[in-house]
């Protein structure tokens, strides 16, 4: 009864907002499994319909008009769900089909496994229900896709927001994507294929390992959205970079690359190196940004120090390169837009271990 009674609350919240069915993982041990495939109808309940549902309520066949929401999410007190992708799932979606996956819950996309068409994604939310809780993506390949569609006035532009604070706070997402592809439909469309990290008091995290995924979305915004200050919704994004031995896969920008430095939020880069490498002096390039504009904002740390343009950061094994905010992947030197860790020319190298010897003997 608890659990019903939470989940009344929810549907009722978002009703005042938008009329819209709500599909939403049911996590009672007495009526479905708290581990299951996606596509198990079983597993589902529909409320708040403004229409007939479709046959066994199955959520990943919506009415063509897409004015749908999904939800998978962990009540107080209760195991937390886990959830399969394992075939695949295409939404018919207009402008606003909406998933959230939150309260604790973890979403596996295993290869084979497709999650195409969803409007927007957030993976964690804040609500007084779920607070303290952190919800997960594991990619581990198939495809994850967003529909551009047409923007309404209402809602955001499609994309993924990893932790938004939302109606509450204490709340944290991850997506951790090691194989297969991120990416966006429909990339002429304009204001599309949002990658927010850290959103309205959210604490989002990105984690891409090694050089299988693919990662191509059209705007990359870390702790907050561009243009939105509020001071009052501290934010906190973290992007991180697990290198293999031979490197790590570039997350790839179509449109701009917006790195917020407002007071108090904050924003983080972490680079690890998860074995040696098997080209030590090459070039890594980590945001390939393929606007027109340079990135704007820095990181407030990398690897927990500095993070401004051509700072010098070690990593392990010997191995130790310089930032770069002004990148250009296509000519593999510095002098364009994109985020990458560089080695300087053989003069500058020389310098900068000279002082680093000087360094080492004064203390």
């Amino acid at each position: 009864m608890k659990l019903r009674s939470l989940i009344v609350v929810l549907v009722l919240a978002f009703a005042a907002n938008s009329a819209f069915a709500v599909y939403y993982w049911d996590t009672d041990s007495a009526r479905a499994p708290l581990i299951g495939s996606w596509s198990d109808v079983s597993n589902w309940v529909a409320s708040n319909s403004t229409e007939p549902g479709p046959a066994g309520n199955i959520p990943q066949l919506q009415p063509a008009d897409g004015d749908q929401e999904i939800q998978v999410y962990g009540a107080a007190g209760l195991p937390k769900p886990i959830v399969y992708v394992d075939d695949d799932q295409t939404f018919t979606c207009w402008y606003s089909n909406r998933v959230r996956f939150f309260g604790g819950a973890t979403v596996n996309i295993i290869p084979g496994g497709t999650l195409q068409g969803i409007g927007w994604l957030r993976v964690g939310e804040g609500s007084q229900a779920n607070e303290g809780t952190t919800s997960a993506v594991i990619q581990t390949g198939g495809l994850m896709a967003f529909e551009n569609g047409v923007r309404d006035d209402y809602k955001d532009p499609a994309g993924l927001t990893i932790s938004d604070g939302g109606s509450g706070s204490d709340c944290e997402g991850l997506y951790h994507i090691s194989g297969g592809t991120m990416t966006y439909l429909h990339p002429e469309a304009t204001a599309g294929g949002h990658l927010r990290i850290g959103d309205r008091g959210g604490v989002g995290t990105m984690r891409v390992t090694g050089t299988a995924p693919v990662v191509h979305m059209g705007a990359l915004e870390m702790g907050g959205r561009a243009g939105k200050t509020d001071l009052s919704r501290v934010a906190d994004g973290t992007l991180v970079f697990e290198m293999t031995a031979d490197g790590v896969s570039p997350i790839i920008v179509d449109d701009y690359v917006d790195v917020h430095t407002y007071e108090p939020s904050s924003t983080h880069l972490v680079v690890w190196l998860t074995e040696a490498l098997d080209d030590p002096w090459g070039d890594i390039v980590l945001v390939d940004n393929r606007g027109t504009d340079p990135v704007h904002g820095q990181f407030d740390t990398f690897n927990d120090g500095f993070a401004y343009e051509g700072v010098r950061v070690y990593l392990s094994n010997g191995t130790w390169r310089m930032l770069t905010y002004r990148y250009n992947a296509d000519t593999m030197s510095l002098g364009g837009n994109d985020i990458a860790l560089y080695t300087p020319e053989p003069a500058t190298l020389a310098l900068l271990g000279l002082g680093a010897f000087i360094i080492k003997r004064k203390r």
